[in-house]
């Protein structure tokens, strides 16, 4: 089989909008297509990667590709405001006259499988993850649990239960194009060296949060060993990655998992910047796994705060204390590590004075980096379908569903009027992110190759 697995070109649509675009890349690597990329490979199938946003490609250019390669399938990652984009894309393939199987997956098609494929006119949809279906996908064993698929006017999902993949350590390392690796660069304030390579340890997470989409990877937790992961660490500083951006969402949920990974890093002397993109819990940290990591070369801690009122935290699902907060980020300063901060406005029952008590909250932790976001309703999330259910939800134009939109498009809050939230995040909140910016952005840029 040949299969061609394509990265939609989402920068401008996603991010055309911030103001920050200096803390924003385009140069990000879609992971998920690589590993399948690997796996199509060692099932003996022909595979090659389109990441089309990497290279700023058009439609037209996506035609030239399919064109060129003259695939069997064609596999489409998708997040929720990408629907439209990849709709575009299947239009303009079949106009084409293409006739290979269109097939996605993702967060979007594992949220909404049935409305995924009638609105994009794709054949086939995998929700959930994508490592043991895809096989199935591309032997056109269509009938299982998982995989979606379009027939004439009925979408109909098969009825065979396909056992999840048990061990993460037998999955391949990630497979790039060789062209395209010298351009994952990020900015010089998200990064210390290029190009950066985005990694998986460990999939899953223990926490209930109302805004997180849980329905790929669970609540469960599986994890790399700390061998295996920096074997794929040494494989990608191989391939010509500099940078390892970890993605998980629990990368710190056992602690002592992250010293053994650091131990290993420390005994192979290994040397590169890295960074848990994905977070990490302010429960589940310790002084002494911050300095294992500031050893390791991780050279900045994120933390997902969202709120400064101890009332939302609870109502969200965070499972979290402000305290326990407050001790995580002084500890992480004291390990010589820099400080992020993310909050969320906007979340439900949230209040003028809730959004305060994050702002002097933010102002408390003394992070280096500080982040306010509009809270946005994913489909397949608790917060989603509490909208939906209430009647609050005023729009399925995936369009909107992006970052820094207006939430007044979107849904009716609880408490706050559209305009507050907004209010809130421009007013009180870009101020904050500016000053942690301003303050960070010479001495990034100085540290930088790409002074640009």
């Amino acid at each position: 089989m040949r299969i061609l697995l394509v990265n939609p070109n989402y920068y401008e649509k996603i991010y055309g909008r911030s103001l920050i675009k200096m803390a924003i890349n385009r140069g990000t690597t879609p992971l998920g297509l690589a590993l399948l990329s690997s796996l199509a490979a060692r099932a003996g199938h022909q595979a090659e990667l389109l990441d089309m946003n990497v290279n700023n490609f058009s439609a037209a250019d996506l035609v030239r590709a399919v064109e060129r390669f003259q695939p069997d399938f064609i596999g489409f990652t998708m997040v929720t405001p990408l629907c439209g984009t990849v709709k575009r894309y299947v239009a303009t393939l079949r106009e084409a006259g293409v006739t290979a199987f269109l097939v996605a997956g993702g967060p979007h098609p594992t949220a909404l499988p049935e409305e995924t494929l009638r609105d994009t006119g794709l054949d086939y949809a995998v929700s959930g993850p994508g490592d043991a279906l895809f096989l199935k996908v591309l032997s056109r064993d269509f009938d299982h649990r998982g995989i979606w698929a379009a027939a004439e006017e009925t979408v109909r999902e098969g009825r065979i239960q396909t056992p999840a993949l048990s061990n993460l350590d037998d999955l391949p390392y990630p497979v790039y194009r060789r062209e395209d690796i010298p351009r994952y660069v990020h900015p010089p304030l998200t990064s210390r060296n290029n190009p950066v390579a985005n990694m998986e340890t460990s999939r899953g997470c223990f926490a209930d949060c109302v805004f997180c989409n849980k329905k790929i990877f669970g609540r469960g937790y599986q994890a790399k060993t700390p061998e295996r992961v920096v074997d794929e660490m040494s494989y990608l500083l191989q391939q010509g990655f500099r940078e390892i951006h970890i993605v998980d969402d629990g990368f710190s949920t056992r602690t002592e998992r992250v010293i053994s990974i650091c131990e290993e890093i420390i005994r192979r002397k290994l040397s590169f910047p890295w960074y848990p993109n994905g977070g990490i819990r302010a429960d589940c940290t310790t002084p002494e796994m911050l300095r294992f990591m500031k050893r390791a070369g991780c050279y900045k801690v994120p933390f997902g705060v969202e709120s400064g009122s101890q009332r939302i935290l609870d109502i969200v699902g965070k499972r979290l204390q402000l305290p326990q907060i407050e001790q995580a980020v002084r500890w992480a300063g004291e390990a010589g590590l820099e400080t992020e901060c993310n909050f969320m406005l906007g979340l439900p029952t949230e209040t003028e004075e809730d959004a305060a008590r994050s702002f002097e909250f933010a102002k408390k932790l003394r992070a280096d980096y500080v982040k306010f976001a509009i809270t946005i309703p994913l489909p397949g999330t608790r917060l989603f379908a509490l909208l939906e259910s209430e009647g609050r939800l005023l729009s399925r134009d995936w369009d909107l569903f992006q970052y820094d939109s207006d939430p007044g498009q979107l849904y009716r809050h609880d408490r706050m009027p559209a305009a507050t939230i907004f209010r809130a995040r421009w007013v009180h909140g870009l101020p904050l992110d500016l000053i942690k910016v301003i303050k960070n952005i010479n001495q990034a840029v100085a540290r930088s190759k790409f002074g640009d």
